[in-house]
């Protein structure tokens, strides 16, 4: 390629031309990468998926909304010890020490087990039929 260019722009620098054909080899390189690797990581994602899963924003209405809490409230306390507080955008969920819990971290712990993942959707399925 830099031999193809560099008679057109003969003026230019040969640094520069070694930076642009870097750039695009480095590219080149990423793009394939991109193509070969990203069919195994999506299947390697979508195989511990069970059917069960909640998103991250069902979860956070489960948590918040009013009818639904006195039905999850029960299973965070004997899973973890945990407690709700609030409701709508100012609900809390407090360990038993009364720290704040990370929401996403909460239903990132409970979608990696299949057993609390199966009992919250479960649980949701209740409440939203």
């Amino acid at each position: 390629m830099g031999f193809w260019i560099r008679p057109r722009y003969s003026a230019t620098p040969d640094g520069v031309f070694g930076a642009i054909l870097a750039v695009i080899l480095v590219a080149i390189a990423a793009a394939v990468m991109r193509i070969l690797v990203g069919p195994w990581r999506r299947a390697k994602r979508d195989r511990h998926r069970t059917g069960y899963e909640l998103t991250f924003h069902d979860f956070c209405r489960l948590v918040s909304e009013p009818y639904s809490q006195p039905v999850i409230a029960p299973l965070l306390s004997d899973w973890y010890g945990y407690e709700i507080a609030g409701q709508g955008p100012e609900t809390l969920v407090r360990s038993e020490h009364g720290h704040v819990v990370d929401l996403r971290g909460l239903h990132n712990r409970i979608q990696i087990d299949p057993a609390k993942q199966y009992a919250i959707y479960q649980r949701a399925m209740d409440l939203w039929r």
